[in-house]
Formats: structure tokens, C-alpha cells, sequence
């Protein structure tokens, strides 16, 4: 019998949330969110599949849609 073994290479899931104030500094400055989208890119890079779960606009530090850039490169 075999079994599918499933991983998730998003390392984003396993950190701290960050505040409205950390949001706004990833956003406006492009440096510090750098190694951010470096991390992803790797995470995509690592995986066989990739799934999206799109959702509504909401407060900034829920969702500054990155998902979507994230889907695109892995497309």
C-alpha cells in the first residue's frame, strides 16, 4: 500500500503576525521587505503545487494581496 505524503514549504505560516505599523514599514519601504519576498520565492520554488485561496480586500496587515504576486510566479 502506498500513502501521499503531503508538505508545506510556506514558512510564512509558522510566523509571528505582524502589527499595522510593521505592514505599512514592509510596504513603503522596499528593503525590509526584501528577504520577505526572497523567503517566498524559495518556499514556491520548493514546492510541486501551489494553491490559492483568494479572498476580499481587508485591513492591511490581513491582506496586502501578496498571494497574488506569489501565484503569478508560481504560474
Amino acid at each position: 500500500m502506498s500513502f501521499l505524503s503531503i508538505g508545506v514549504t510556506s514558512r510564512w505560516l509558522y510566523e509571528d503576525v505582524e502589527n499595522d505599523e510593521q505592514a505599512a514599514a514592509a510596504v513603503d519601504e522596499i528593503m525590509p521587505g526584501r528577504p520577505f519576498a526572497m523567503r517566498d520565492l524559495e518556499d514556491i520554488r520548493n514546492s510541486h503545487a501551489i494553491v490559492c485561496f483568494p479572498s476580499q480586500p481587508r485591513v492591511m496587515h490581513n491582506n496586502r494581496g501578496g498571494y497574488h504576486v506569489e501565484f503569478g510566479y508560481a504560474l
